[in-house]
């Protein structure tokens, strides 16, 4: 046959070039046409870094993914997969005595992971996430509860027992030379006799045993005198017709003389007399340098009891004080309102003087922060009045409100009136309520913080070791020891063993 008769032949003699449709069989273009290579593969791109919380992966192109190996989910994942693939071979265990560390570096972090994920704990935790609760990884050093005040009191008060007992006198020749400097403080203030009547009788006495007598003797002036004569002078704050300023002048000026007696303000205390016919003995006289020794251990355990004693009568105002409000509080609307009722009580502490005395500005701060309240407290205190949490005409008001607006919204779905109403009357007064109450607790949390500070200012709580820090406890703890100890050991590599030869020959390996 010619050419033309074998292009024009049936189709089905032709050859098929790969890629033709059979619909275009036969013809030109298609029996000409080049192969149709495939496409080609998709570039690889790989994941370079997983998440430590959320299954999301970064990719080495930088783009993110949703990986559930990735994350908390991988971390379980994994965990639950690992006997399979230990038993596998997939995940190969150490071989006892190798020195490869490829071979038990790929198991130690996914037993770790297994043994945390199946703790009591949080899944979070395996993947280091701070942000989920659960036992903490970071080493934290705790803080001690500050005492009671039942406990400051005892201790500052046998320290002032100790105080009193002390076996030595105060010389009353300094006497005359500290009343002549509370007087002079005193003037420069401008703080005359009749304006302080108590405390200059006081500084009187102090003149009158520095003054010589007419038979000879001296006056005795033991710890216990010049404590009571503190107690004195202490008595005097808020008594009516004293200038407030005096005592605290004459006190200051008292507990440095105690703190810090100057050279030769200690004296011996004089032997018991001895009974008819026993012998005379001579005891020994300390020396002034170990009377001035004295002296300045009294002055420590002074200032320590005074420190102790202090701190308790500040904590008892505290108690005392949320005392009065819960009482004032039960006494009026059965317990509502608990929030003003704090924050009045608060503002008396502040201004007064006498009540405030001793705390120091942070204190008084904290207290004055508690009457104003921050946003959240006061929010919430504004929202709770709105919505009759205070009770008494507020509430009916709120709970008209509320019952018909469930009324409706329920004739809009379908409920019966006898059912929404009741439920939408209440609804406001109870989240009121809870919102009230919530206010209160925060602001009576204002004084809990004042209490516990001004405890822990104390010289018996600042005398205590702090507590040791504390180390991820808990099952957490216990089990990422165990197993971080037991692969330790069983992957450690055995000690190479040595062959002991002759002398004469080589030491080998």
């Amino acid at each position: 046959m010619g050419f033309y008769d074998d292009a024009l032949s049936p189709t089905d003699t032709l050859p098929i070039a790969p890629g033709i449709s059979p619909a275009r069989r036969g013809t030109y273009d298609d029996a000409l046409a080049p192969p149709v290579e495939p496409p080609p593969p998709p570039a690889e791109d790989p994941v370079v870094r997983r998440g430590g919380l959320l299954p999301v992966s970064r990719t080495q192109s930088g783009k993110l993914i949703w990986d559930w190996g990735s994350g908390v989910t991988g971390d379980i994942g994994r965990a639950f997969t690992l006997p399979g693939r230990v038993a596998s071979g997939e995940t190969p265990m150490p071989q006892l005595g190798t020195r490869d560390p490829n071979a038990y570096n790929q198991i130690i972090p996914e037993a770790i992971n297994f043994g945390q994920t199946f703790a009591p704990i949080t899944p979070g935790i395996t993947a280091g996430a701070k942000i989920i609760p659960g036992a903490s990884t970071n080493v934290t050093r705790p803080v001690r509860e500050a005492p009671s005040a039942a406990t400051l009191e005892e201790i500052g008060g046998r320290g002032f027992e100790q105080f009193r007992n002390l076996p030595f006198n105060y010389n009353p020749d300094y006497m005359g030379v500290m009343a002549n400097t509370i007087e002079q403080k005193l003037i420069d203030k401008g703080i005359y006799r009749n304006d302080a009547p108590n405390i200059y009788a006081a500084t009187d006495m102090l003149r009158g045993a520095a003054a010589p007598r007419a038979d000879g003797s001296t006056v005795v002036i033991p710890p216990a005198g010049i404590h009571s004569l503190r107690r004195h002078i202490t008595n005097q704050f808020g008594k009516q017709g004293e200038h407030q300023l005096a005592p605290a002048i004459a006190l200051e000026e008292l507990d440095n003389f105690i703190k810090a007696p100057p050279e030769g303000a200690i004296l011996a205390r004089s032997p018991p007399a001895q009974a008819p016919g026993q012998p005379t003995a001579v005891p020994s006289q300390p020396s002034q340098l170990d009377l001035g020794l004295m002296g300045r251990t009294a002055g420590q355990i002074f200032e320590d009891a005074r420190g102790n004693y202090a701190a308790a009568q500040r904590g008892q105002a505290i108690a005392d004080l949320q005392r009065a409000i819960d009482l004032r509080t039960a006494a009026a609307h059965s317990g509502r309102n608990l929030d003003n009722t704090t924050r009045g009580k608060i503002a008396g502490l502040a201004l007064d003087e006498r009540a405030s005395r001793g705390f120091i500005p942070s204190e008084i701060n904290t207290l004055e922060g508690g009457v104003y309240g921050d946003p959240w407290t006061n929010r919430a205190r504004d929202v709770s009045k709105k919505l009759g949490g205070g009770g008494g005409l507020g509430y009916t008001v709120a709970g008209g409100l509320g019952a018909g607006a469930a009324t409706g919204l329920g004739a809009m779905v379908g409920i019966p009136p006898w059912f929404s109403a009741p439920i939408g009357y209440m609804a406001p007064g109870a989240i009121g309520s809870r919102l009230g109450s919530w206010a209160a607790n925060r602001t009576q949390g204002v004084l809990d913080a004042v209490s516990e500070a001004t405890r822990r200012r104390s010289p018996y709580y600042e005398s205590l070791p702090p507590l040791p820090p504390q180390t991820p406890g808990g099952a957490f703890g216990a089990n990422r020891d165990a197993i971080a100890r037991s692969l330790m050991l069983g992957t450690m590599p055995a000690p190479p063993e040595r062959i002991y030869v002759s002398p004469n020959q080589e030491d080998r390996t």
